[in-house]
């Protein structure tokens, strides 16, 4: 029987609350294989190769989950923040102003934009 995309991230997510970060990794790796077109599984990736210091790897997730379903407010925020992190202005801006236009009462969203629009 094929592996179910979403009970292989579930592992991953549980191997890494348990400390298994590699482990963990490995499996979120395998459920973005399995079903590239879920945005969702590529953030879960995305946000465990933040946890890993994994940031360019992150960006890179994130973009591809936005790039699939552009209205996904979390993803533009972790890109926002992300961008501001690495002193990216114009960039942060953006994708707050990205954020917002989907979400528009975030308020993390609306205090990076008045931060990082000026």
């Amino acid at each position: 029987e094929p592996a179910q995309p979403l009970g292989v991230a579930w592992l991953g997510l549980a191997l890494e609350g348990r400390g298994k970060r590699a482990e963990g990794l490995a499996e979120l790796r395998r459920a973005v294989e399995l079903a590239p077109e879920r945005s969702g599984l590529h953030v879960n990736l995305a946000l465990a190769l933040l946890r890993n210091s994994r940031e360019d790897e992150a960006i890179a997730e994130l973009e591809r989950a936005v790039a699939l379903r552009p209205n996904l407010a979390a993803a533009w925020l972790q890109l926002a923040e992300i961008r501001a992190r690495r002193g990216d202005r114009e960039g942060a801006a953006a994708a707050f102003r990205r954020t917002l236009a989907i979400e528009p009462r975030d308020g993390r969203a609306a205090a990076g934009l008045e931060v990082y629009s000026h």
